[in-house]
């Protein structure tokens, strides 16, 4: 389904999946990050550090890629509520960057 460019009165109409036309790319990414929450609102702050580090040294290996059969280091810790303030233990995931980034996209449609 096609949708209008998030650029505030941009008409033109766009493919699933894209946010912004090429003429608003740039800014319209810019003007995203100024109006986001800092980390530490976002709920990142030094305890989310300090449970991040204990995870991945509990689980240094991707959950996901392990399930492939891949033995790929573990980088970054994914709630999967995507609820930030939700850190009990059950509710993180080691990833890679890669898988990762692939649970974002698809959870956005993209």
């Amino acid at each position: 389904m096609n949708k209008p460019c998030a650029f505030p009165g941009c008409p033109a109409v766009l493919a699933k999946g894209v946010r912004y036309c090429a003429d608003h790319k740039q800014r319209g990414v810019a003007s995203d990050d100024q109006h986001r929450p800092g980390s530490a609102q976002r709920g990142y702050n030094t305890r989310w550090h300090k449970l991040r580090n204990a995870t991945l040294a509990a689980q240094p290996l991707c959950y996901r890629c392990q399930e492939l059969g891949l033995t790929t280091p573990a980088t970054l810790v994914h709630h999967k509520d995507s609820n930030p303030f939700n850190s009990r233990a059950e509710n993180l995931l080691s990833l890679c960057r890669s898988c990762h980034t692939l649970i974002h996209n698809g959870e956005r449609g993209a």
